[in-house]
């Protein structure tokens, strides 16, 4: 498998699907999460729960890292020459182990040149869990990316510490909450919602705003929006696609003015 994980960017088995986001109260595109996908010429599809551990363990995270980056960021610019004034952002996963690579600020700019990508429209996101166990060592490496006008989110919240203490100590400006979350809003009803809503409150006034993952069903966005959740990300609004359908999907929720 690392064999093969090594050679699938080369034989164009891997690509890039995009899934919308939405402002919630106004249903007026916010952008979109960059996700990778391998499609194995034998195997099949191999979800990435299973191939990015093992690109991490190889390495090989680093080259499919930048492979990811490089292709969001050339939508993103894609997007912005299409969608003026939208203000559009692209989220893109990044691994520990790129954050700790002393080179990556600097290949993220580069990255960012070629492409004409605005930083501004760009969103990196690290999980919770991987923040707070690496904190020491990848605290410079988020300020450095967020002084540069790269925006930064925190992912997967709530599928580990759940801790808002460490939120003031990095730049971050979203936090993501994790499917699972999102999910016990019609399991475990009140409890559920009012750590949600304590949530937004928490990252409203440290100027954060708060992605709902996992969106599938319209109660959970009637809660959502009851407390103010920033925006929603999920199949209740539509799937991964290619960049093309994806495009299609936000040009049509962009009417109105931006919130």
């Amino acid at each position: 498998m690392p064999d093969d994980l090594r050679r699938a960017i080369e034989r164009g088995e891997m690509s890039v699907l995009y899934q919308p986001q939405l402002f919630l109260e106004t249903g007026r595109a916010a952008g979109a999460e960059a996700l990778v996908r391998w499609e194995h010429p034998e195997r099949g599809p191999i979800p990435p729960e299973r191939f990015i551990p093992l690109a991490e363990e190889s390495g090989e995270i680093l080259d499919l890292g930048r492979w990811v980056l490089e292709r969001a960021c050339e939508q993103a610019a894609l997007w912005q020459r299409e969608l003026p004034g939208s203000g559009l952002k692209v989220g893109v996963n990044v691994s520990v182990l790129q954050l700790e690579h002393p080179g990556f600020p600097g290949a993220l700019a580069g990255v960012l040149r070629s492409t004409g990508a605005a930083p501004e429209g760009i969103v990196l996101e690290i999980t919770e869990s991987s923040l707070l166990e690496h904190e020491s060592r990848v605290a410079e490496a988020l300020w450095r990316i967020r002084r540069s006008g790269v925006m930064l989110a925190v992912d997967d919240f709530g599928t580990g510490y759940s801790s808002l203490s460490y939120l003031d100590r990095f730049p971050v400006d979203y936090i993501k909450v994790d499917r699972s979350l999102v999910r016990r809003i019609e399991t475990n009803g009140e409890r559920t919602v009012s750590l949600l809503e304590a949530l937004v409150v928490f990252a409203h006034s440290l100027k954060m705003r708060v992605v709902a993952e996992g969106v599938e069903t319209p109660g959970q966005l009637e809660t959502l929006r009851g407390i103010h959740c920033d925006i929603g990300q999920g199949v209740l609004f539509s799937g991964p696609l290619p960049a093309a359908g994806a495009g299609a999907f936000l040009a049509e929720h962009l009417p109105g003015d931006p919130p």
